[in-house]
């Protein structure tokens, strides 16, 4: 079984063979857990080693990952941001009947509250 710094190593092979490349500046680790060891993991190129950047938390897609795994910040994040969609509403249209008021709301507002959930609540 591969450990993963023989995986980077092979990843970083196969670009080559195949002329593609890794945006290595985007490239980071993020250790899942508590008790893990953290381990500094690199990209050994042709003009030196690259170390890559370990960071606590991340943002992918939308959605925030911590080490922890505690969905704390994609909550309030996604609450935030509904919060202001609302308020921009309310500012916007003092006048809205109540399927309007529904309709915009649903299509706005919920949207940035149910932006995958499914990964932080399945």
């Amino acid at each position: 079984m591969l450990t993963i710094q023989e995986s980077l190593t092979d990843l970083y092979k196969w670009t080559k063979k195949w002329s593609t490349e890794l945006n290595l500046s985007k490239c980071k680790t993020i250790f899942i857990g508590k008790n893990r060891q953290h381990i500094g993991y690199s990209v050994l190129k042709p003009d030196g080693e690259l170390i890559l950047e370990e960071k606590i938390e991340e943002k992918d897609l939308g959605v925030y990952i911590t080490s922890d795994l505690k969905w704390n910040r994609q909550c309030s994040t996604a609450a935030t941001k509904a919060n202001r969609i609302l308020g921009q509403i309310r500012a916007s249209f003092s006048f809205l009947d109540k399927e309007t008021l529904r309709l915009l709301y649903a299509g706005l507002v919920r949207t940035q509250l149910e932006y995958a959930v499914s990964t932080w609540n399945p």
